[in-house]
């Protein structure tokens, strides 16, 4: 993981725990609203981004994985 992708995960466990916990904690009916749909929001976020780290790796194996039962036996290597 590179230095940029550890600031983004840690960033965003911050902001979800920290909006979680003030969501718990408010009163105010527009404000838990507000909060909320942040959480949701930082939610969303940070899978997208998670989603953006597996779905290069998953795809390529199904290609490729596909490709050698496509090819006759006498041209696959060894």
């Amino acid at each position: 993981m590179s230095n940029l992708d550890f600031i983004i995960h840690t960033t965003g466990a911050i902001l979800l725990i920290s909006s979680g916990l003030l969501w718990l904690r408010t009163d105010g009916k527009l404000l838990n609203r507000l909060v909320g749909h942040f959480f949701i929001l930082v939610l969303c976020v940070m899978l997208v981004e998670m989603f953006m780290h597996f779905l290069p790796n998953a795809l390529a194996n199904f290609i490729y994985g596909t490709q050698k039962y496509d090819t006759p036996n006498k041209l696959t290597r060894s």
